[in-house]
């Protein structure tokens, strides 16, 4: 009987989605890991943009504080994304990185590798 509730908790768990699987070490409900930047994430985007609002989401659910400038309402923010070479939103920066779009694991990387 033991053996068939091990196997049958074991076929769920190989069945999640990788995605939804525990990593690390960390305790149950403690959240994601505390990212080493201390700074403030930028986001340039704008309010129609699905990949902003992601972004948005994603800083928010890491803990990460941020601030966004809307690139079609700020004339200055729509300056400064242009010098940085912007093209397409969201561009994030994270101290002296950029992240063009919505990528995750880049985010990720610098905001552990970033003092």
């Amino acid at each position: 009987m033991m053996l068939r509730v091990v196997m049958v908790v074991l076929a769920v768990f190989l069945a999640l989605p990788s995605s939804s699987r525990a990593e690390g070490s960390g305790t149950a409900g403690q959240g994601a890991a505390q990212p080493r930047f201390r700074g403030v994430v930028e986001v340039y985007g704008t309010s129609w943009c699905g990949y902003c609002k992601k972004m948005r989401s994603y800083l928010e659910h890491k803990g990460v504080r941020y601030v966004v400038y809307d690139i079609e309402n700020d004339d200055a923010a729509y300056r400064r994304f242009k010098a940085m070479g912007g093209d397409g939103v969201p561009l994030t920066v994270i101290g002296s990185h950029k992240v063009d779009g919505y990528s995750p694991q880049q985010v990720d990387h610098y905001l552990e590798t970033t003092k």
